[in-house]
């Protein structure tokens, strides 16, 4: 399984603990597309910068809208999506930890 990043966007600093957010293509070996998953973010927490999927929150927390239930595709997704912020902040001189 190939996964692709798409609509990469670095937050400003008006963002708050956002710094970025993307779309994740999930395609598998044969080049067919399987999956989009829209508007997954990377952001700066108290232990350091992590991958939030799609959430909406009731009351006080959040109800999680995509849950990945293999852990070595939910890493490689996450992953993904760091890597290409740590490289895209880089290049642009922005925050990251």
């Amino acid at each position: 399984m190939r996964v692709t990043i798409k609509n990469f966007k670095l937050a400003g600093p008006a963002a708050g603990t956002l710094r970025a957010t993307a779309d994740v293509q999930l395609t598998h070996s044969n080049g067919k597309k399987l999956l989009t998953i829209r508007e997954a973010k990377v952001i700066e927490g108290k232990e350091g910068l992590f991958v939030s999927l799609p959430s909406i929150k009731r009351g006080e927390r959040y109800l999680h809208l995509i849950v990945v239930e293999d852990p070595e595709l939910e890493n490689k997704i996450k992953t993904s999506l760091l890597g290409h912020y740590v490289l895209s902040a880089d290049k642009k001189g922005g925050k990251r930890q």
